[in-house]
């Protein structure tokens, strides 16, 4: 079986036991670590590895010019809903028009 998306993977990690056929993923605690960047690069970190410098932004003024954005909880398909925020005023209004449930304070 092979599987083409983080989507994919997400959805057959939770029912693996469903599937009547040999799979190759980790359990499903694994995945999502795995598909969430903060998460893997702090355990990564932990364990030694040089990782880039990622925050989960709560402020508006956590927010800076030459910086990748990214919504925390998004299931990507290479870099969907990625942002390269040349300033900070592009990083702002990247918060507010595309993650407009995230209030910033």
């Amino acid at each position: 079986m092979i599987f083409q998306s983080d989507i994919e993977i997400r959805k057959v990690s939770l029912n693996i036991k469903k599937i009547k056929t040999n799979t190759w993923l980790p359990d499903n605690k694994t995945v999502a670590i795995m598909q969430n960047k903060h998460k893997s690069n702090k355990i990564w970190e932990k364990a030694g590895l040089c990782v880039p410098r990622s925050i989960i932004v709560t402020r508006a003024s956590q927010l800076k010019g030459n910086t990748w954005l990214c919504p925390l909880n998004y299931i990507r398909d290479g870099g969907k809903m990625a942002m390269y925020a040349k300033k900070k005023k592009d990083a702002v209004q990247y918060i507010k028009n595309i993650m407009p449930g995230e209030n910033l304070q």
